[in-house]
Formats: C-alpha cells, structure tokens, sequence
C-alpha cells in the first residue's frame, strides 16, 4: 500500500520547516515594528511632557 513513505516523511518534514520558519520570521518582524512603535510614542510622549511641565 504504502511502499514508498520514505518520499512523503520528507515533503512532509520539508512544509512543516516551511511553516513553522514562516511563522518565526513573521513573528520576528511584528517584534521589531512593535518594538520601533513603541521607542517613537516613548519619544512623542516625552516631548509632550516636557511641552505640558514648561506651561506650569
């Protein structure tokens, strides 16, 4: 029945890396947008604490 397995194990390993890379990568670039998102509102709000301290 099945006589040759050996070739299916290996496409299977082979979408399996496919996939769970494609995640990591995806993963690893949301990180870095959220990460520099962050670091430019810190940067916003900062400056908006300083504008708001100098009005007093």
């Amino acid at each position: 029945m099945w006589k040759n397995k050996n070739g299916f194990t290996l496409v299977d390993s082979i979408i399996g890396l496919t996939i769970l890379s494609t995640f990591i990568i995806l993963f690893v670039q949301s990180n870095k947008i959220m990460n520099q998102k962050i670091k430019e509102h810190e940067v916003q709000v900062i400056k908006w604490r300083s504008k708001y301290e100098k009005s007093f």
